[in-house]
């Protein structure tokens, strides 16, 4: 069992790494860090903490391409996992503006 937990963890790593470096290679490369990001989150592995992160780096790829209901309810998800994640905190504000603009 320990190697099984071991081995969801490098995966879940592998997984984020990944995320983030299709973030670095700019806007085309998005929906494959959102992607990288879910099956991360999804694998279930992960402690609270490092879950929130997660979702705080699918909130700021969903944010930065314009979609702000997912990029706020990643955010959310965040935040009951983790409130001492400040990133997350700072990607929220700008999805409650845009939603508010949205509904103007």
């Amino acid at each position: 069992m320990f190697s099984i937990k071991a081995f969801d963890f490098t995966l879940n790593n592998l997984f984020q790494e990944k995320g983030n470096q299709y973030v670095k290679m700019g806007k085309k490369h998005y929906s494959d860090a959102i992607d990288c990001y879910t099956r991360a989150i999804d694998q279930k592995a992960l402690t609270d903490s490092e879950t929130s992160i997660l979702f705080s780096n699918r909130a700021h790829v969903n944010l930065l391409l314009g979609n702000f209901r997912r990029a706020l309810n990643d955010a959310n998800d965040s935040i009951k996992l983790s409130p001492s994640n400040i990133k997350v905190h700072t990607l929220l504000w700008p999805c409650l503006d845009k939603q508010l603009i949205c509904k103007l």
